[in-house]
């Protein structure tokens, strides 16, 4: 647990900040994570569908 927030917060500021972030809080390998784009979001579901 130290290592991973002496690593967020060395990230802090940084464009790899939000890179790490996602992998250490989702659970998501960082090789599974490269290759996302914001058009793989789903920020405003529609109505009656939840973001889980």
């Amino acid at each position: 647990m130290r290592q991973g927030k002496a690593l967020l917060s060395a990230s802090k500021g940084r464009p790899i900040h939000a890179y790490i972030a996602l992998s250490m809080f989702t659970g998501v390998r960082t090789e599974e994570a490269r290759p996302l784009e914001w058009a793989h979001t789903h920020l405003n579901p529609v109505q009656g569908q939840t973001c889980s």
